[in-house]
């Protein structure tokens, strides 16, 4: 559209009124589309690992401010009273004594030598690591019989096969420090080196891990057959490079076992050839990614993601019900964990009939705060593009019952932590080799690092296990995951440490959600956000919300909206814990300054240094 000036402009007004009008709503389209790219620009500036699934080391030196909805818990930093610890304890068997003798009298100063042996008074223990290579030698005899005169030759070991070979100890050293430690194949050779002073090559550390990766193929299926038989499992997927190319690295874990694999796909394909999810019939627990429900199996969502999504659409878009949403399933996570602690195994009814009632008020609030956008003119193939908050609104109401299941099954842990903490040095190990050189490189790797990790979880040693598998015994996990005792906590449940356990008399039940009323939305001025503006510290909610407008005037009024309902969030909180909404409410209004005034006192509209007006939920503009 070439450009027109103001007296061309002046003219069309009088003659043209319709071009007009015309060029109007065209500038108004562009302003429209131009003003969408832009907040969709800030948005992705914004990102960080708090509101999106980035990793903290994509932040850089600018680490955003912590949004996290705990509070302190009261206990100095260190170990806490009766923890174990961990120190170095005498030993009665040493492997070297050294006696220091004195050689003059400390009187007289005569010698000491011919003195009779003295007796130890006091002894002192060093340990020292040696790091050396043993070399043993085997000795094949023939030997005469003395009865018949036949010579007969004694056999070798069957795991000492060449003139010249390593053992098994310096396999599995070499190995662990390749698969979980995760050096690089040249530094490996290095630290041999600089240990023991003895030279090895870089075809050697391969051919060691294709060795070992052999033997653990039955270790392979039998975890297969165990964590298809478990109770309540955990799923993740992450990408990888394999000769430069995108393939994807699956994991199955529990606290007890792990299982990796490897596949050039991403969705239901790979998720069949490794052989768990066709078979699994408990509860996966996993993110939102679509070839999971493609399975049969009950399904549980990692609510920690979803807070991070929420916490974006509170930050960005200024939603009050995306912040009292994220506080709704921090504090049900509380509430099962302090259940668990007093010995329940389940909420009581009316506990689980405010919460579903609650997020299902929630969800009707987000639907209003983001309509469906109009149809665009004239036919056009495909669904209609809708805004972030508004794809996260319908999966929260079409999803509820796997968000919402840690709340009915305790077995069922809050988060997905387990599957992404076995995933997370995936990806460190990508950052310091960069791919694998081909497809059964790969293979290798994640079976002799699904060992590792399984071994670990269940207390064994490392090495000791490695050597066993080298020698054709691998360990196979005997048993699978226990299921939750009555009294136990909730495995990867967000933790709480109360001073004592609270019995189950102080929980009081959440008291019943009454109907929210349609809310009627007002005209007000904006508020941009200002750079010492947070998001939802730690607002946690209660059954009866006030009615929230579907688009939030501005941060001040969304911080109003919240901090109403905070009082009565002591409903579903022990006592220990009835001090939390408070202060994290109070930590947020004075991160806040220039919306603090809003939550202390309603006034109808409160200036800003910027010029524009604080308008408080109900108030006209």
């Amino acid at each position: 559209m070439a450009p027109r000036s103001r007296e061309e402009i002046i003219a069309l007004c009088a003659t043209a009124p319709e071009q007009v009008a015309d060029l109007v709503m065209t500038l108004y389209v562009h302003v429209e589309a131009l003003e969408a790219r832009v907040r969709e620009l800030q948005r992705r500036l914004g990102q960080n690992s708090g509101n999106s699934g980035k990793p903290p080391s994509t932040d850089g030196y600018q680490k955003p401010a912590p949004k996290s909805l705990r509070t302190k818990s009261g206990h100095p930093s260190g170990g806490q009273p009766g923890h174990p610890g961990h120190r170095l304890e005498f030993r009665e068997d040493p492997d070297h004594t050294v006696v220091h003798r004195p050689s003059r009298c400390r009187s007289c100063g005569g010698r000491l030598a011919t003195a009779p042996p003295g007796e130890a008074v006091d002894r002192r223990q060093v340990f020292e690591l040696q790091a050396r290579v043993e070399v043993t030698e085997h000795q094949v005899h023939a030997v005469r019989c003395a009865c018949c005169g036949d010579v007969t030759q004694g056999e070798f070991p069957p795991d000492v096969v060449a003139p010249t070979q390593y053992g098994p100890d310096l396999k599995a050293f070499v190995a662990y420090c390749d698969t979980y430690q995760l050096l690089p194949t040249e530094r490996i050779c290095e630290l041999v080196y600089d240990l023991t002073g003895h030279r090895l090559s870089e075809g050697t550390l391969y051919n060691l891990n294709t060795t070992l990766a052999g033997a653990l193929v039955p270790f392979a299926e039998h975890t297969r057959a165990l964590l298809s038989a478990e109770p309540v499992a955990h799923f993740d997927e992450s990408g990888v490079r394999v000769q430069g190319k995108l393939h994807w690295a699956h994991v199955a874990c529990t606290a007890l076992l792990t299982l990796y694999t490897v596949h050039e796909k991403r969705g239901e394909e790979a998720m069949h050839a490794a052989g768990i999810l066709p078979a699994f019939t408990g509860v996966a627990i996993h993110d939102c990614w679509g070839s999971y429900w493609n399975f049969a199996c009950a399904h549980a969502l990692c609510n920690v993601d979803l807070e991070r999504e929420l916490q974006a659409v509170w930050e960005f878009d200024l939603q009050p019900w995306a912040g009292a949403m994220r506080a709704l399933l921090y504090t049900a996570a509380r509430a099962v964990a302090a259940a668990a602690l007093a010995g329940e195994d389940h909420l009581s009814a009316e506990q689980l009939a405010a919460v579903t009632t609650y997020y299902d008020d929630l969800i009707a609030q987000g639907l209003a705060a983001n309509p469906l956008p109009d149809p665009p003119p004239g036919p056009r193939r495909g669904r209609p593009k809708k805004s972030k908050a508004r794809n996260l609104v319908e999966r929260l109401q079409a999803r509820a019952e796997a968000v919402l299941r840690f709340l009915h099954d305790f077995r069922v842990p809050y988060s997905n932590n387990q599957a992404e903490r076995d995933m997370r040095m995936v990806k460190t190990q990508q950052k310091i080799s960069g791919t694998f050189r081909s497809k059964t490189a790969a293979e290798e790797f994640f079976r002799i690092r699904s060992y590792i990790s399984t071994v670990r979880k269940q207390g064994l040693p490392v090495l000791d296990c490695l050597r066993q598998a080298l020698q054709g015994h691998p360990v196979l996990p005997a048993a699978a995951s226990p299921a939750l005792a009555p009294g136990a906590t909730p495995s990867a449940l967000l933790p709480i440490t109360p001073p004592t356990p609270s019995p189950a008399a102080d929980l009081v039940p959440l008291a019943p959600v009454p109907p929210v009323p349609a809310a009627t939305p007002t005209r007000v001025t904006v508020v941009p956000p200002s750079p010492n503006d947070r998001g939802p510290q730690g607002q946690a909610p209660v059954p009866a919300l006030p009615a929230l407008p579907p688009v939030c005037p501005d941060l001040s009024s969304a911080l109003a909206a919240l901090a109403a309902v905070a009082p009565a969030l002591t409903a579903v909180l022990p006592p220990c814990l009835q001090d939390a909404p408070s202060s994290i409410l109070s930590r947020l209004v004075d991160r806040c300054p220039a919306s603090a005034a809003g939550h202390r006192e309603q006034e109808p509209a409160q200036p800003r240094p910027n010029g524009h007006l604080l308008v408080p939920l109900g108030a006209s503009p």
